[in-house]
C-alpha cells in the first residue's frame, strides 16, 4: 500500500512532455530540428520534467513495482492516469530576412487546452541559446502555476 501511494505521489509531481517537430517557413528543416533538440535537452535537465517521444508516449512511460514474488515488474502507465501532467509542445520557426521568429505553445495533452504561448524574435544563434532558455523558463513557470490550482 505504501508503495502504491509513493508511486502515485511521484507521478503526480512529475510532468511528462512531448515536443512535436516544429513547422517552418523560409528556413531549412534541419534548423527547426536543431531548435526542437535544444528544447528537449533543456527540459531533460529538469528533475521535475521528462521528455517522452510523441509517437510512443505510452510505451515509454513505464513504472516499476515489486511483485509478490519479490521481482521487479514494469508496466506502461496509462496517459489518463497521469493526473493531467502530460504536456505537448508545438511550434513554428520562420525567417524574415535576417531575423527569425520562434513561436511555441504548451498544450495540456489530456484536455487539449493551451496553457501558454510564447513568441521570440532574433538571430538563429540567439534563438538557439537564450531564446530556448526563455521558452523553457516560460513553460516551466506555466506548469508550476497550473499545478498550484
Amino acid at each position: 500500500m505504501v508503495s502504491l501511494f509513493s508511486q502515485s505521489f511521484i507521478f503526480s509531481q512529475k510532468v511528462f512532455i512531448s515536443v512535436n517537430s516544429f513547422d517552418f517557413s523560409g528556413v531549412e528543416p534541419h534548423l527547426a530540428d536543431i531548435i526542437v533538440n535544444e528544447i528537449k535537452s533543456k527540459i531533460n535537465e529538469s528533475s521535475f520534467h521528462s521528455v517522452v517521444p510523441f509517437e510512443k508516449r505510452e510505451d515509454d512511460l513505464i513504472q516499476e513495482f515489486i511483485a509478490l514474488d519479490g521481482k521487479f515488474r514494469i508496466k506502461p502507465i496509462q496517459i489518463e492516469h497521469l493526473f493531467g501532467n502530460y504536456k505537448l509542445i508545438v511550434g513554428r520557426l520562420e525567417r524574415f530576412s535576417d531575423q527569425y521568429l520562434l513561436t511555441a505553445k504548451l498544450i495540456n495533452s489530456i484536455t487539449g487546452i493551451q496553457d501558454t504561448e510564447i513568441s521570440i524574435t532574433g538571430s538563429f544563434e540567439n534563438l538557439q541559446s537564450t531564446g530556448v532558455d526563455q521558452l523553457v523558463s516560460e513553460f516551466t513557470s506555466a506548469i508550476s502555476k497550473n499545478s498550484l490550482r
